[in-house]
């Protein structure tokens, strides 16, 4: 069966979220660095040198990145998040919502205390608590392995923000750097104003390591992963945010003009170009109604809710008033998921 081919409507909802999410996640990036830096300064390497003493992690732990410094940095990076839901509620106002529709969305309607929920539930706050981990488990290690604690400490401190599997990546570029400098310098992270100096090492010179410079490009490449996690948390959370943001307008303006959430449905837009995942390109025109989840990635209300770097999107529309017409629309095989097309179309030439 061909590949279905976007609508004009589709095509524009694309279009508009790429524009959106490219104007706005600068912003969220930036607060999302801003909050690691708050929690760092707030960290006390003092008090985690004396729990490491005391071979506690969880005091320890505490020290560097405690619930004081855990909750000013949810608060600072939800907020990021709910402007931009704003945004594109604002947006979506303007841009989609039939004018018979149109109301300024100025007080804490359901729908939008539902999204700011999901926001801080489903979003800011799992990323936290990734984060703590992270901690815990460079603090752990070092324990481990008999490091000087006032050195566990403070690298600890400086890699608040990555999570356990990224200091695990962390560890395992400093271990090549130590065992074998060749495949050190496979990494794309690597920092090159080093290679001379790894490629000696190597074995191509009589130069060695000394602890110092593995600490330097260890660090180095600990900032550009935490640069690279940056960017995709804020392209993430901002094409949520949007997402979230559409909802939130469309359920909004349907429950003050008093009109019931069955008669707007939403349907699912897939970046048809060879990259989408295969379970959001089967999902590709799936239609439910707007309060209603789709039943893909688990069940999610709007695409991308649960994975990373999600490029779908969704259109909304007002179902016909006459029945009919109601039912031809939401029957049509284009209202259906990819995998279950043919399969429609084939039933509807068998009946006579």
């Amino acid at each position: 069966m061909a590949l279905p081919r976007l609508t004009p409507a589709q095509r524009r909802a694309l279009r508009l979220l790429e524009e959106r999410a490219a104007r706005l996640t600068p912003a969220l990036r930036k607060a999302f660095l801003q909050s690691i830096e708050a929690a760092r300064r707030a960290a006390d390497v003092s008090a985690a040198i004396e729990a490491l003493q005391r071979s506690d992690i969880v005091a320890a732990t505490d020290a560097i990145f405690g619930p004081t410094a855990q909750r000013q940095m949810e608060d600072d990076q939800a907020v990021s998040m709910v402007r931009a839901m704003l945004r594109g509620a604002e947006l979506t106002m303007r841009a989609e919502v039939p004018l018979r529709l149109f109301v300024r969305l100025d007080g804490p309607t359901p729908p939008l205390i539902d999204a700011i929920r999901w926001i801080d539930d489903e979003v800011v706050r799992p990323d936290i608590v990734k984060s703590r981990e992270g901690v815990a488990a460079i603090l752990r290690s070092g324990l481990e392995q008999g490091q000087n604690p006032h050195v566990v400490a403070r690298q600890a401190r400086e890699l608040i923000g990555l999570t356990e599997h990224d200091v695990s990546l962390v560890m395992s570029f400093e271990s090549k750097l130590r065992a074998d400098p060749g495949a050190a310098l496979q990494s794309q992270l690597r920092d090159r104003r080093f290679d001379p100096t790894v490629r000696a090492a190597a074995g191509l010179g009589p130069v060695q390591l000394t602890e110092t410079q593995i600490a330097q490009q260890r660090d180095a490449f600990a900032a550009r992963l935490l640069s690279q996690r940056a960017e995709t948390h804020a392209r993430t959370r901002t094409l949520n945010a949007l997402r979230q943001g559409q909802k939130v307008a469309w359920l909004s303006a349907a429950e003050r003009a008093g009109i019931p959430a069955s008669d707007v449905v939403k349907t699912w837009v897939t970046t048809l170009d060879g990259r989408e995942r295969p379970e959001h390109h089967q999902a590709h025109g799936t239609t439910v109604q707007i309060d209603q989840k789709f039943s893909v990635d688990g069940g999610v209300q709007v695409p991308g809710e649960n994975v990373y770097n999600c490029r779908c999107t969704y259109t909304v529309r007002l179902l016909p008033s006459d029945p009919v017409k109601r039912i031809l629309f939401l029957n049509a095989p284009e209202r259906l998921p990819l995998g279950q097309r043919e399969a429609a179309i084939a039933a509807a030439l068998r009946t006579p």
